[in-house]
């Protein structure tokens, strides 16, 4: 058996064993078991800028369960999927993914968030798969078909020290490894901070302060490791009820332990506008900087916006709209003098989706992607997908929404669980 299907069958193995644990541990407390199944049908278009279009036509079967907890002080949601797809032109492929978040109330002034991913897809079931309105930020691709192992964590607490003091800890990591024997792909990354806040009625003043570490392994390129420190002061307000922002800036500092690239320092920015009302809300975000792309394993110096959000067409028939929208200009930095650096590349991502629920167990969806990469040391392409399915759930919506970050809001409102 060759390593690759030997670590397939692991990462089955360990997905389903997880999710059959998780259930009768959880099974006492409220909430319950939801078993699904979509069905979807697609269409891809690529025009590669050395090949001829290709096109392809495919249909998946996603079988999954998901198991919600609620407590008076705690909830926790476990997802897992299996995906099986296939392709008139491409390899058929299966892709898996299990999923975990939960929030704590630790005190009745601490709150704690962990979660937790894990994925094993190709690079093109891995955009198509999940919704719309979080499609993952724009950023420098590998090819379609690779098959990649992805697994993110991530634990976050908040504090009120005060009435008006809030103090934030924070910590995530990655693991990335390509699943083909002809692409040699293997990256970690690790990311721990902490964070304090002056809060007013409307108004949060503070700063942030991370370290960040990341190594990479991508042959024929050496093997990449760098350290990072980043200060960024914060300011929070809520100009109305629906309307908020963020507003950080601050610089990096990148280190090369092996020696091979002299210490640089980069402006750090992250900047965003936030808009709830009801059921319907839209984020405006923008984010500058040097971090490392998680699907490729490179490190990028990059800037980038991004316009995400959902609302309901008509609340009586049940038609809501989600999508994203982003745009990114960015470059590939190789921490090795000797090295010449690659030239800046640019991609875009559209992304839409409309969503009817026909009855409590039965909703349909018609779904719209389009992504171009530009420049840059790979190849430009274009892709586009139309995709329609049907799923069909054992149980109506719970309308739970568990948080996986603290709000932006001063007054957080937006971060409440909806039930």
């Amino acid at each position: 058996m060759s390593p690759s299907r030997a670590f397939l069958r692991a990462v089955a193995c360990c997905s389903v064993t997880l999710s059959c644990l998780l259930v009768p541990a959880a099974a006492a407390a409220q909430g319950g078991l939801t078993l699904r199944a979509r069905g979807l049908a697609g269409y891809t278009h690529e025009r590669p800028e050395v090949l001829g279009s290709e096109h392809d036509l495919w249909s998946s079967a996603i079988p999954e369960m998901s198991y919600l907890v609620l407590e008076p002080r705690w909830m926790l949601r476990a997802t897992y999927s299996f995906t099986t797809t296939v392709h008139t032109r491409n390899p058929n492929q299966i892709a898996q993914r299990f999923a975990l978040a939960s929030s704590y109330e630790v005190s009745r002034r601490t709150q704690l968030l962990l979660n937790a991913e894990a994925n094993q897809s190709t690079i093109s079931n891995y955009l198509l798969t999940g919704p719309a309105g979080s499609t993952p930020t724009v950023t420098a691709l590998p090819l379609a078909n690779t098959n990649i192992f992805t697994a993110t964590a991530g634990q976050g607490i908040a504090w009120e020290a005060s009435p008006v003091l809030l103090f934030g800890q924070h910590a995530d990591g990655a693991f990335v490894t390509s699943l083909d024997d002809d692409v040699s792909l293997t990256s970690v990354f690790a990311n721990v901070g902490v964070s304090l806040e002056r809060l007013w009625k409307n108004d949060a003043v503070g700063g942030d302060l991370r370290g960040g570490f990341a190594r990479t392994d991508a042959a024929p390129l050496p093997v990449t490791t760098f350290y990072s420190i980043t200060a960024a002061p914060r300011w929070r307000h809520d100009w109305t009820e629906s309307v908020s922002h963020s507003l950080s800036g601050g610089a990096t500092l990148v280190l090369s332990p092996d020696g091979q690239s002299d210490p640089f320092v980069a402006p750090y920015g992250r900047a965003s506008v936030l808009y709830t009302e009801d059921l319907t809300s839209a984020e405006l975000a923008y984010a500058g900087g040097v971090a490392p792309n998680l699907l490729s394993g490179q490190l990028l110096r990059s800037h980038q916006v991004t316009l995400r959000g959902t609302t309901p067409l008509s609340q009586h028939h049940r038609v809501t709209l989600s999508g994203s929208v982003g745009y990114l200009r960015g470059q590939i930095l190789v921490l090795d003098d000797r090295i010449t650096q690659p030239p800046a590349f640019d991609a875009f991502l559209s992304d839409a989706d409309i969503s009817w629920l026909a009855t409590d167990h039965l909703s349909l969806f018609g779904r719209y992607q389009f992504f171009g990469q530009f420049g840059g040391p790979g190849n430009s392409f274009l892709r586009e997908a139309i995709i329609f399915g049907v799923q069909i759930a054992s149980r109506p919506p719970d309308g739970v929404r568990i948080p996986t970050q603290f709000a932006q809001r001063v007054d957080r409102s937006e971060a409440a669980p909806r039930r």
